[in-house]
């Protein structure tokens, strides 16, 4: 009983160890003229986001895989992009 056990807590770490790699998408917003966009907000559904700093900067965790990420500002339309990433790597996608 006990073997059943650790070997269902084992497999259930190894599960979610596997299936919980994520990438890193790194990059800045800006405007059609260039200028660097403040307090832009970076989503990728459905619950994680990020806002871009003063410099326009943001940095936002994913899983790897096929990435849907929107971008949007006040003001502007929503930019919609798809990109794909590996497990563990980082991936600079810079948004205009």
């Amino acid at each position: 009983m006990r073997q059943l056990l650790v070997g269902t807590i084992l497999s259930i770490l190894f599960f979610n160890i596997s299936y919980s790699q994520t990438a890193t998408l790194t990059g800045t917003v800006k405007d059609s003229t260039g200028e660097l966009l403040d307090r832009a907000t970076v989503v990728q559904l459905p619950v994680n986001g990020t806002y871009t700093d003063e410099k326009g900067h943001y940095e936002l965790k994913v899983p790897a895989g096929d990435v849907v990420v929107i971008v949007t500002y006040t003001g502007f339309n929503p930019d919609t992009l798809r990109v794909k990433v590996a497990a563990n790597e980082t991936r600079q996608l810079d948004v205009m």
